[in-house]
């Protein structure tokens, strides 16, 4: 058991490599091979809608008969899954082989990434910045004491405490220390 792990993950390593094998770099020349044994028959890719028989010439792709094609400038339209036909004996077979296309960073940075974040910094500060302004003014408005308000005495002054709630002494009474 232990001695078949190190080669399922060699065996992974290998997958893994051949399946990052057909990573383009948009603007750039790719060859893409067709595997499997026999004569290529033709390339059909993705997208173009036409058969690509053996030595296909255009102004950006190339058939061999070594069964590769060759993108002289790949796109990212050019990306997807393409099927390589072959012919072996009598019989043809089908192989698709996949193309995944890096697009090139755009030129522009701050139209692409930067001015949206700008746009949304500026119009956050601006939020926070307006709700810390109303609330000051609530603030000012609120506590300041206007000439309208009635005017309440202290509780403390010269002769002593004066609780207003234990003032119940009706006209004529006497103050009484007794509960």
């Amino acid at each position: 058991m232990m001695a078949t792990a190190p080669l399922l993950l060699a065996a992974l390593v290998l997958m893994a490599g051949g399946a990052l094998a057909n990573i383009a770099k948009e603007n750039t020349t790719f060859e893409l091979p067709c595997p499997g044994e026999g004569d290529l028959a033709y390339f059909l890719l993705h997208g173009r809608g036409h058969v690509m028989p053996v030595f296909y010439e255009s102004e950006d792709i190339a058939v061999y008969d070594n069964g590769s094609i060759i993108f002289q400038s790949i796109r990212v339209e050019d990306e997807g899954t393409h099927l390589c036909v072959r012919q072996h004996n009598t019989s043809y077979y089908a192989h698709p082989v996949s193309i995944r296309v890096r697009p090139l960073p755009p030129t522009n940075m701050w139209e692409y990434t930067y001015k949206s974040q700008f746009v949304t910094g500026l119009i956050a500060s601006l939020v926070i910045a307006s709700i810390f302004a109303l609330s000051c003014v609530v603030y000012k408005k609120q506590w300041k004491r206007s000439t309208h308000d009635k005017i309440v005495e202290p509780i403390v002054n010269a002769e002593g405490y004066d609780n207003p709630v234990m003032n119940t002494l009706e006209e004529g009474e006497t103050p009484s220390t007794h509960m």
